[in-house]
């Protein structure tokens, strides 16, 4: 209240014009107040065409799928190994292929070094046969006084068969043992002439050069003073040409005898180098050798005895004649068939043969090494080559099996494009393997991988290129 008496006596202070000028101002900004307040919406509030929410512009479809991958024969790259049970023991006697060679399903490859144990045991096994069918006829047929005489015979037959496995070991060891002392000596002798000669060579063909050398300085000092005559016209052109001739071919012999003293030198080191490695690889061979026939001559003794042993026991039990005793010799005779395919099974393992046809990739091992973790080669069926493309698993919802694809090179391995058609879809998730060349790409993208039949007229074009980086593009229309 006290405010409001403080206003009304300031207004009553001011001077009659001043008052009547407020007054009027007070009255216009009263009239003003709803036009401004009229424009003030206007401007404010849009218009209706504004208002309206335009509808949103629908997604364009992509009308392909793009991913990197790698080529691949049909049926992917295949190792081929030792059978496992040789995994670890056999080394390679011979190596049938090599890399681009075409091969058919069950085709021998390789052969393991234990081929001939193998074979020598599977020999031993079916004489086993034999001699348990015997057994078992024998029992069968019961005690005669010419069956006892015939084991007391094959027991014979068995001792005298030991003493000859021990005459041919002491002979096959007293020759190989004899090998091994005289052949390196008689390397070693050619090496020792080799050397000799060298040596001789050396000096001869060295003093020659020499000879020539000193002859070429004596003629090119005789060419420089008949140039200097014939520049006075003291001597006629022809005699400086043939000073000049002369000169030209002692340059010419140097050169005969410098080239035939390098080949000399080095004919006869590369002949040296070579009998010093014949001289190794026979010691090697004939140690090799002497081992074999000790192990074939320990297996054939054992085996003998034990046959002996066999033969020993039936003719003690041969007088009398048994159910339980035929049995005996029936089960001794299914034992040694059982052993027989055993053996035959294991003298397979030593042959190792192609799954499937198909071309020889990669050569992993080779004739005197033993079979790794890689196997002894890589095969395709590169016939007909497979592109996988590892496509994002956002991406694979728009894949048909069916769809037409095209296929470029990341590398320029090859420079036209390749046609082809999905025929595989996989069912798995898992990490990118053909990386991105862009750094800021993701190294850790979830990707599916799908198969690719490329076109026989292009598959020819890429047989050789496996594991090659690829682009992909599948049309997805």
């Amino acid at each position: 209240m006290g405010q409001d008496n403080f206003v009304v006596d300031k207004f009553k202070s001011l001077d009659p014009v001043t008052r009547w000028v407020a007054i009027g101002a007070t009255a216009a900004a009263l009239l003003l107040l709803p036009a401004g307040l009229h424009l003030a919406g206007t401007f404010t509030q849009p218009p209706a065409a504004k208002q309206a929410v335009k509808p949103a512009p629908k997604p364009v479809e992509a009308t392909a799928v793009t991913s990197l991958g790698r080529l691949e024969p049909l049926g992917e790259v295949i190792k081929v190994s030792a059978p496992s049970a040789q995994m670890g023991q056999g080394i390679i006697s011979q190596l049938l292929v090599k890399e681009g060679d075409r091969v058919s399903k069950g085709q021998v490859i390789a052969v393991l070094n234990n081929r001939q144990r193998l074979e020598a045991a599977l020999l031993k096994a079916q004489e086993d046969v034999r001699v348990s069918q015997s057994n078992l006829d024998k029992v069968k047929a019961g005690a005669k006084q010419g069956e006892i005489g015939a084991q007391r015979a094959e027991i014979d037959r068995l001792k005298s068969q030991l003493q000859g496995y021990r005459d041919t070991y002491v002979a096959t060891k007293a020759r190989l043992e004899a090998q091994l002392k005289w052949e390196p000596a008689a390397q070693a002798g050619r090496i020792a002439s080799l050397k000799a000669q060298l040596a001789g060579e050396k000096p001869t063909q060295e003093a020659t050069l020499r000879r020539l050398r000193s002859q070429l300085r004596n003629t090119e000092v005789d060419y420089k003073r008949f140039q200097q005559l014939y520049a006075e016209r003291a001597i006629e052109a022809t005699r400086l040409d043939a000073k000049r001739l002369e000169v030209e071919t002692i340059r010419q012999q140097i050169a005969e005898a410098q080239s035939k003293y390098n080949q000399t030198v080095a004919t006869l080191n590369q002949q040296i180098i070579e009998n010093q490695a014949t001289q190794q690889k026979l010691t090697s061979t004939a140690q090799q050798q002497l081992a074999e026939a000790k192990a074939n001559y320990d297996t054939s003794v054992a085996t003998t005895n034990q046959q002996i042993a066999a033969a020993q026991a039936t003719l003690n039990k041969i007088a009398e004649v048994r159910p339980v005793d035929v049995a005996g010799a029936q089960a001794e005779l299914a034992r040694a068939q059982a052993t027989v395919r055993q053996a035959q099974a294991e003298l397979t393992d030593a042959f190792v043969r192609s799954p499937v046809a198909g071309e020889i990739l990669k050569v992993h091992a080779r004739a005197g090494e033993a079979p790794g973790t890689n196997g002894i080669v890589e095969m395709g069926q590169t016939s007909q080559m497979v592109a996988v493309a590892e496509v994002y698993e956002s991406d694979v919802r728009k894949l048909r099996v069916g769809q037409s694809a095209t296929i470029k090179s990341e590398s320029g391995a090859f420079t036209q494009n390749l046609k082809g058609t999905v025929k595989e879809i996989g069912l798995q998730i898992g990490k990118q393997d053909v990386l991105n060349t862009d750094p800021a790409a993701d190294s850790d993208s979830r990707v599916v991988e799908v198969k690719i039949a490329i076109d026989p007229s292009d598959s020819t074009v890429v047989k050789g290129l496996t594991n090659s980086k690829i682009a992909v593009t599948i049309n997805t229309k």
